[in-house]
């Protein structure tokens, strides 16, 4: 036999009742909205809740530049453990560090015989790392042993990021703590509202990534910029849409076609917006953003009496994005790229290496350009003409600060 199901029909006091609550819902006032009292909410009011995608994409923006959990994983990513040597991280540490590098990078230029610098190179090594202990998955003697030109560049990177490092640790404490003053002076029931979301603690604790809305408003405050979200929509950023894809595969290049998810004018508090000619891009690790809009760009750590880098002591900016991606660390395939600006660099054209750059310019030249060939992709019909097969871009290494202008910072999702 089958089973009959009997259906439960509602009764005619339940079914008024549900009407009368639907009706409430209808008729109650948004709190959320920003309207007068007495008015109801109305079709055209929802153009009010769009608003809150800007502030939400730049709340996004703070989180990646002051989020000091993600500029520990990127430090230890490179093998060193911070929590060892951030008590102990000051303007003596690095110049102690540089100093133990430059010996190194001496003894690489010696005369010497190949045993004297095998023991040198483990004596200097193992006073450096003691002074920045390193974590290797594998240990053996030649991951311990810093005897090349390449491992010096590698470990000044790391102290640069030290350095940026510890600038943001001392700006995260000092607002947790004109937070913790703000709110010893609110009632005791208003500070229980506030700590629902709130995660003023200790740096050690900083593992949590939860900020409170405090925290947004004293970070938008700690930088010489203020932070304007570009219309997607806008001819603002078509323009540097058509700047990303300049080498990509859209152009017959090599490089895969990227993405361009945010991009956030830089307006300078103390100076005025200003549109340049000639664009370039600057990459840099997430825990630099914040050095770069506090105190802008620097040069980079040099060695005593000693110098290491192939064109001299400079920025290094491109025409071509992919170039500085290689020096960013990107987190979820997305990476930060600056967009500088100027009128002209007064470069040379150099087609060999010469450290003594920018010495040798003898100051008619304010940077230095590499050319680099990219071969394109064609078809067998196209490759007829030897030249067309080539597209050219532009390296420039500047030794004036003062020419590299921070116009954009860009959001780029990486394929």
């Amino acid at each position: 036999m089958k089973k009959v199901i009997k259906k439960n029909k509602t009764k005619p006091a339940q079914r008024k009742k549900c009407q009368k609550k639907r009706e409430i819902r209808k008729n109650k006032k948004d709190k959320n909205l920003s309207l007068k009292e007495g008015l109801k909410k109305t079709k055209e009011d929802k153009v009010l809740l769009n608003l809150c995608e800007p502030l939400k994409n730049i709340r996004s923006l703070i989180r990646d530049i002051f989020n000091l959990k993600e500029a520990k994983n990127q430090i230890k990513f490179l093998g060193v453990d911070i929590k060892y040597i951030s008590r102990h991280i000051d303007d003596n540490f690095f110049e102690r560090c540089a100093t133990k590098l430059g010996q190194i990078y001496e003894t690489i230029n010696s005369n010497k015989n190949h045993r004297d610098k095998k023991d040198l190179y483990f004596q200097f090594s193992k006073q450096y790392n003691r002074m920045v202990p390193h974590q290797y998955s594998i240990i053996n003697i030649d991951s311990y042993l810093i005897n090349s030109e390449i491992k010096i560049k590698r470990e000044l990177r790391i102290l640069e990021l030290l350095k940026s490092y510890k600038e943001l640790k001392l700006k995260d404490q000092k607002i947790r703590a004109e937070i913790r003053e703000d709110n010893n002076s609110i009632n005791l029931n208003e500070s229980v509202n506030l700590s629902v979301n709130n995660n003023e603690m200790s740096v050690d604790e900083e593992n949590l990534s939860n900020f409170s809305s405090q925290y947004y408003k004293k970070a938008l405050n700690e930088t010489d910029y203020l932070f304007n979200l570009i219309d997607r929509k806008s001819q603002e950023f078509e323009k540097i849409k058509k700047l990303l894809y300049r080498y990509s595969v859209e152009n017959k290049c090599p490089y895969p076609k990227l993405k361009l998810l945010q991009l956030y004018r830089l307006s300078n508090k103390y100076k005025e917006f200003k549109e340049y000619e000639n664009l370039y891009w600057y990459g840099c690790a997430s825990p630099h953003l914040y050095s770069i809009l506090r105190h802008g760009l620097r040069f980079p750590i040099v060695l005593p009496e000693q110098n290491i880098y192939k064109f001299g002591k400079g920025i290094l900016i491109s025409h071509n994005p992919y170039t500085q991606l290689q020096y960013c660390l990107p987190k979820s395939n997305t990476a930060y790229l600056f967009v500088c600006g100027n009128n002209g660099l007064k470069s040379k054209v150099v087609h060999s290496i010469h450290p003594d750059y920018p010495e040798k310019k003898k100051g008619r030249y304010d940077s230095v350009c590499i050319q680099h060939k990219i071969k394109l992709l064609m078809d067998e019909d196209d490759s007829e003409d030897f030249d067309l097969d080539y597209d050219i871009y532009c390296d420039y290494i500047v030794y004036d600060i003062d020419k590299i202008n921070l116009l954009y910072l860009a959001k780029i999702e990486i394929p």
